[in-house]
């Protein structure tokens, strides 16, 4: 029961900026209807986003579930951050260039054909993200859940801040007062969808930044062997990973394109789509911040004796919240 109390104390901190970073989230998707000039920037917005989840897996490749797996082992301890962490920053770079390069074709197949700097910013977010993953995942190996909950907490303030300032703050500066200080680093020329992307660019690179402990303690150290082992036991979760996000966000990206309207009209409908989807999707909210104890957790008990014991009482207990989150979900909605 001690263990149990234990992931019930971590998966309280890993909540708190998760909880904080959806309803925020909610709370600037409203502001976001209201701030962008149409519902069709808003599906715009909707699609990059919608994209990125299917990258963001692509570029992750199940590291991090592979880094707890091996971090276990005795004979590759040493190895396992060095090595997860060299293989994912060749990754991210090899595919934010190919992101980059490819960048008009990948927004044309988006719908994003007038918008290519979309899929620019974005291959450098879910780059910096995904470098970001393992670190992140030290903290929660190593049993650091407040730091972790701070960084969290701070990416989520930046990316919020950034978003209004640059999105709503500046435009109506540049309407009101055009030679305020604070438009200095504003080009109205840049749309609004782009700055709401950017924002979220400056948030991951203050992410790394606050990570620069963690990434100090990286060695150019890559076991082959290791490696190996870990691709063949994450890339299945590619796949499982891929079909969670079929079933998440592939409604969105395919609305765009089987909707009988014009484009402007589809992507309207895609945004009022979206956002009412956001507001939805609320019990995603318990199994994300679980997962964020609970992985390290059921890796760190695996080898002792009363493992199953720990495991039945941890579904027993998770099944019964989520019977409650269900019904209280309804309510909030």
């Amino acid at each position: 029961m001690s263990s149990i109390k234990k992931l019930a104390g971590q998966t309280l901190i890993y909540g708190v900026p998760t909880i904080l970073g959806r309803f925020l989230n909610v709370l600037i998707s409203f502001g976001l209807t209201y701030l962008f000039h149409s519902s069709a920037e808003f599906g715009d917005y909707a699609l990059v986003y919608a994209y990125a989840t299917f990258l963001n897996v692509i570029f992750t490749y199940g590291t991090e579930t592979s880094y707890f797996r091996f971090a276990q082992m005795d004979e590759f301890r040493n190895d396992v951050y060095s090595t997860t962490l060299s293989s994912l920053i060749g990754t991210s770079v090899l595919f934010s260039a190919a992101m980059v390069i490819s960048s008009g074709w990948i927004a044309r197949f988006m719908e994003l054909e007038l918008h290519p700097e979309y899929v620019v910013y974005l291959a450098f977010i879910i780059g910096l993200d995904a470098i970001a993953t393992i670190p992140f995942a030290k903290l929660r190996k190593e049993g650091r859940p407040m730091k972790y909950a701070l960084i969290k907490f701070f990416n989520i303030i930046i990316s919020v801040t950034c978003t209004l300032y640059f999105v709503g703050l500046c435009p109506w500066l540049q309407a009101h007062h055009p030679d305020s200080i604070f438009l200095k680093i504003y080009d109205p020329s840049i749309s609004q969808v782009a700055y709401a992307v950017i924002a979220n660019l400056i948030a991951s690179v203050a992410t790394l930044l606050m990570l620069s402990r963690e990434l100090g303690q990286f060695r150019p150290r890559f076991n082959k062997d290791l490696w190996k082992q870990m691709m063949i036991y994450s890339l299945p979760l590619v796949v499982v990973g891929l079909a969670g996000m079929v079933n998440e966000t592939l409604d969105r990206t395919l609305l765009s394109k089987l909707l009988p309207y014009d484009e402007a009209t589809n992507k309207s409908l895609v945004g009022v789509y979206s956002a009412s989807y956001r507001i939805a999707a609320l019990i995603n909210i318990f199994i994300q911040i679980f997962r964020m104890g609970a992985e390290p957790f059921f890796f760190n008990e695996s080898n002792k004796s009363d493992a199953p014991k720990v495991y039945a009482k941890v579904m027993y207990f998770f099944t019964i919240i989520c019977l409650a989150v269900f019904p209280g979900r309804g309510v909030i909605c």
